[in-house]
């Protein structure tokens, strides 16, 4: 079945003041979980027969043609990323900081320095320092409640702070978002850019965020620690292609693929144990790296369809291999050759890679 994701960026322009108002945005539709039927993909005749691991006869990662997202020359980071996929819509919003938001109570028995420590723990094992400091702002801002991150737009519409930092920063945090937010499926994520050198991301939340909803993503994602170590454990003894595939077995078995979309995030996988690939993809993501393998994110557009998808690449025996967990798990059990295989096979079904960073070391040849 056709696995994808649907992820939408607005970008606005923060003004002095405290005001923020809307120009001229793009708009994406990026999508790994998205649009339309699900399709199931299965070999066909056409296809070259797999090994047991899933890595076609042609051998070749071929990634020679893999831009990072967002470097087109001359676009904003936004337009690189999701390609002929972007929608030109107008602006004329405002927003300002929701001063009706309500004060913390710190009643949920946790401390700001647990909610840290957590961050830490869950995105030390990011090799980019300033990509680690955006991921672990918006996991923060996930899962501790201050109402100074609070926004509201004119029209009504509420919004949360996720992260703010120097505006160089923007490219870094753009890709941070298109890699999945842990708790907003299917988000409307905001970048504003103020006269004083700032750049902040913002979420849409339908609702006001709560001190309650931080308390329950906080609990959620500190159900992950056992998870990691349980794995670290177990993984230990063995080599890159059996902690591969142990992984890719682990996330495939525990979690159910959302065909209606609308569960979608790293949040989702661990609260109902049923995601769409963010989900997928951001679960595995941070086992790999905890358990001493690299991995980066690739979004890449579906092949005859309006959707896009999410997976990860990861160094094994010294070769840049895929790992599609999300293709991975079938209902009437796992497909191999979603693992331990290359942009060849998939690109039987996608194209138009992009990854959300270059990873140390990254060889296209393999």
């Amino acid at each position: 079945m056709r696995r994808n994701h649907l992820l939408k960026y607005t970008a606005v322009l923060f003004l002095a003041g405290g005001l923020l108002a809307a120009m001229p945005v793009t708009s994406f539709a990026n999508s790994d979980v998205g649009k339309g039927a699900s399709k199931k993909y299965t070999q066909s005749g056409s296809e070259q027969s797999s090994t047991e691991q899933g890595t076609s006869e042609q051998g070749s990662s071929n990634w020679q043609d893999t831009q990072l997202a967002g470097t087109g020359e001359g676009t904003d980071p936004g337009v690189g990323a999701h390609g002929s996929g972007v929608t030109e819509v107008a602006g004329g919003a405002y927003a300002f900081l929701d001063d009706e938001a309500p004060a913390a109570t710190g009643a949920y028995g946790y401390s700001r320095e647990d909610a840290q420590a957590l961050c830490d723990y869950l995105y030390g094992v990011k090799t980019d320092p300033v990509k680690r400091e955006i991921a672990e702002s918006i996991l923060m801002n996930s899962i501790w409640y201050d109402p100074q991150n609070i926004m509201k737009e004119s029209g009504g519409k509420q919004m949360l702070k996720l992260y703010e930092g120097p505006k160089e920063n923007y490219k870094k945090a753009y890709l941070e978002a298109l890699d999945g937010l842990e708790f907003f499926p299917n988000p409307t994520v905001m970048f504003l850019q103020d006269s004083n050198g700032k750049v902040i991301v913002a979420v849409e939340t339908g609702s006001r965020f709560t001190e309650e909803q931080a308390a329950a993503n906080f609990a959620t994602i500190r159900g992950l620690v056992p998870v990691i170590e349980e794995l670290k454990a177990a993984t230990a003894q063995k080599d890159d292609s059996d902690t591969a595939k142990y992984i890719s077995d682990y996330v495939a078995g525990k979690l159910e693929y959302d065909t209606s979309f609308g569960k979608n995030s790293l949040g989702d996988a661990l609260r109902y144990g049923s995601t769409a690939c963010v989900g997928y993809n951001a679960l595995a993501e941070l086992l790999f790296r905890h358990c001493g393998l690299p991995y980066v994110s690739i979004v890449a557009d579906e092949k005859g369809g309006d959707a896009s998808h999410i997976f990860g690449v990861s160094r094994v025996q010294n070769s840049w291999l895929v790992f599609d967990v999300t293709n991975y798990d079938r209902e009437g059990g796992n497909e191999p050759f979603w693992i331990f295989s290359d942009k060849y096979r998939e690109g039987q079904y996608y194209s138009n890679f992009r990854m959300v960073e270059t990873p140390d070391g990254f060889n296209p040849q393999g």
